[in-house]
């Protein structure tokens, strides 16, 4: 029997419920993305761990971007440690 490429995404149990690694002083990560629902997904899991993170998408305005770009280069306790952006969004200004 020929084979037929499959008809929807593999499922990958890792995307919402990432191993957390212990954490890491000074650590931080940006991740863009084109789908305002993967960032959706990223920032609920996100969340749930305590992780402490920003989100950057078209609603955001030229302040708010401003400060969510110097929280997340700045340090401290509440720092955010992930930058979540659009790649709409993150190529304007960024």
């Amino acid at each position: 029997h020929p084979r037929h490429p499959p008809t929807h995404a593999p499922y990958t149990p890792n995307a919402t419920h990432p191993r957390r690694p212990p954490p890491q002083p000074g650590r931080k990560a940006v991740v863009f993305s084109q789908f305002w629902g993967m960032l959706d997904i990223a920032g609920t899991a996100l969340h749930a761990a305590g992780i402490p993170y920003v989100r950057l998408d078209g609603r955001c305005s030229a302040t708010q971007r401003a400060d969510m770009l110097r929280a997340f280069a700045g340090g401290g306790d509440g720092a955010p440690r992930v930058f979540l952006a659009s790649l709409k969004a993150g190529g304007v200004g960024m």
